[in-house]
């Protein structure tokens, strides 16, 4: 290791608590989407891409023998306690949103600024860029922004599964397509089954950059490559769900099943392998074309010697600087994750028991029938417990239940998976499944007993009915005519880090109801049906 990487040891060991903790909390997001599960192939990547400018010689030979001498004036002090004291407000609200996209990223962001800053300070100006892009590359591993990621997602699937309904037609399979479902002759096949290949994209894109700064391209066959790798993506996940849907089409839907997870895994073998090959091809051709390799153009300045124009004072605050960095960045890091927990803890503490309920199913209705959940949702959804059944009384409506429970639990990943939970609503959920939401009447509140019970009212049509689903989410800290904080906008993630709310249990509560000539008997049915399906007190403990 360079002398002047050993003075600043201290300062980057400080800066790998932050690391740490990022790395951890983007963790659990990476092991609960399976489209970021590549993000813990990230940081590995990042620290070879380092080690290997670091080992490289045209890079190691211009490294500086003795600390730059960069001071240590007041915009650079401003600078890193502004990203500190942010560090700390974004770790406060991150603790109650661990899957907000924008706090993630804040994180991320800081966390790439300060290791910038110090390999600024480390190396001098003029050297420490060349470094950048190990460090920036761990960006790809950061999800991205919902809206980004839903428009493309929503665009993917739709183009999927038009061109997949083409090809089977021409392949003289009848197929239709109603929103992200296709439906042939053996049934549906929906976007759970076929994909859009949302993965494929981001993890590609990831495979692409990391080639292309490892085969030192030229920023134009950079894109290139990215641009070839959507390329791949796409057709690949097009060649998934046309196996799929075939297979569904002459063997049956459980048939399909079998094939799912082997597809999946083949076209991200296929993506990477036929990226690498075209990177090594894009490589090949720089070479044969004589293109100057950009390292060798820009190699780094040869560090200049001192003049001796500078003072004493400067040389002492200087040779001090990394001692002094290393004990700010680290005592900031051990009062932040204090103040957090103690905050979160404290409320935890102070919490009210909530008003104890649970499930009371209606066995003894008129054709009454559990509804199996199928094993692609308990996979994603991960309930701790949870029931579904329908029924169908004398008067021709037709009822249907689903209740699901997340204990508390102090593992990130479970919580994650709680928040995680909170976005499948039914204005997501029923209209990708090809319902049309014709209104959302907000919440509502109905008496069960002495109790009020909160619920989310929305009314459906699908295929010229009309279905209305009565919704509720409730954090057992809360009220139950209060429903869980969706985490829709800055100010309720602001409100739910004020209210530490954190590491509560959560119920789902869903009853649709379809039958009834208009809203108003609809919704006198479900008062009236409330109190058989729900039971208080403290015998009802899940």
């Amino acid at each position: 290791m360079p002398s002047v990487l050993k003075t600043w040891r201290p300062a980057l060991l400080a800066l790998g608590g932050y690391w740490a903790v990022l790395i951890y909390q983007l963790g659990a997001q990476w092991s609960a989407y399976e489209q970021y599960n590549y993000g813990w192939a990230v940081p590995f990547l990042c620290a070879y891409l380092l080690w290997e400018r670091f080992t490289n010689p045209s890079f190691i030979s211009h490294l500086p023998s003795s600390i730059p001498r960069n001071g240590g004036g007041f915009l650079l002090s401003a600078t890193f306690c502004l990203l500190a004291a942010t560090w700390a407000v974004t770790r406060w609200l991150h603790e109650a949103n661990p899957i907000w996209r924008m706090s993630s990223w804040v994180l991320a962001l800081i966390a790439v600024t300060l290791t910038l800053l110090v390999l600024r300070l480390t190396l001098g100006k003029g050297r420490w860029w060349h470094y950048a892009f190990p460090v920036c590359f761990f960006l790809v591993a950061v999800p991205w922004p919902s809206p980004i990621e839903n428009r493309l997602t929503e665009t993917l699937t739709s183009g999927n599964m038009a061109v997949t309904t083409e090809l089977l037609a021409a392949l003289g399979i009848p197929a239709l397509q109603k929103g992200n479902v296709i439906e042939i002759a053996t049934g549906l096949v929906g976007v759970d089954e076929a994909c859009s290949g949302i993965r494929s994209f981001q993890s590609t894109l990831m495979i692409a950059l990391f080639f292309g700064e490892l085969y030192r391209l030229p920023l134009g066959r950079r894109l290139l490559a990215v641009a070839a790798g959507f390329l791949f993506a796409f057709l690949f996940n097009i060649g998934r769900t046309l196996l799929l849907v075939y297979v569904a089409a002459h063997d049956g839907i459980p048939a399909m099943h079998k094939w799912h997870d082997p597809a999946g895994v083949a076209i991200l073998v296929g993506c990477f392998t036929s990226l690498w090959w075209f990177c090594g091809w894009l490589r090949v051709k720089q070479a044969e074309s004589g293109i100057q390799n950009p390292e060798s153009r820009n190699s780094p300045v040869a560090p200049k010697s001192d003049e001796g124009g500078s003072s004493s004072l400067l040389s002492t605050i200087s040779s001090q600087l990394p001692l002094r960095l290393a004990l700010g960045l680290g005592l900031w890091f051990v009062l932040t994750e204090i103040g957090v927990e103690a905050w979160y803890r404290l409320h935890e503490v102070r919490a009210a028991a909530a008003q104890a309920w649970t499930v009371r199913w209606p066995e003894g209705e008129l054709r009454y029938k559990p509804v199996e959940i199928s094993a692609a949702i308990r996979k994603q959804l991960a309930f701790d417990s949870g029931a579904q059944c329908s029924w169908q009384p004398a008067d021709g409506s037709y009822w249907q239940l689903v209740y699901f429970r997340w204990l508390p639990s102090r593992s990130l990943y479970a919580r994650v998976r709680s928040h995680q939970n909170k976005t499948h609503r039914p204005e997501h959920c029923l209209s990708a499944s090809g319902m049309k939401l014709l209104v959302d009447e907000g919440l509502v509140t109905y008496p069960v007993g002495a109790v009020k019970f909160g619920l989310h009212k929305y009314l459906f049509e699908a295929e010229g009915r009309r279905l209305y689903v009565y919704y509720g989410q409730y954090e057992d800290s809360s009220a139950p005519d209060a429903v869980a904080s969706y985490r829709k906008g800055v100010a309720a993630r602001v409100a739910a880090a004020r209210g530490g709310s954190r590491n509560y249990g959560l119920r789902i509560f869903e009853l649709a109801v379809t039958g009834y000539p208009d809203a108003a008997q609809t919704d006198a049915a479900v008062q009236r049906r409330l109190p058989q399906l729900i039971r208080f007190g403290a015998d009802a403990g899940d």
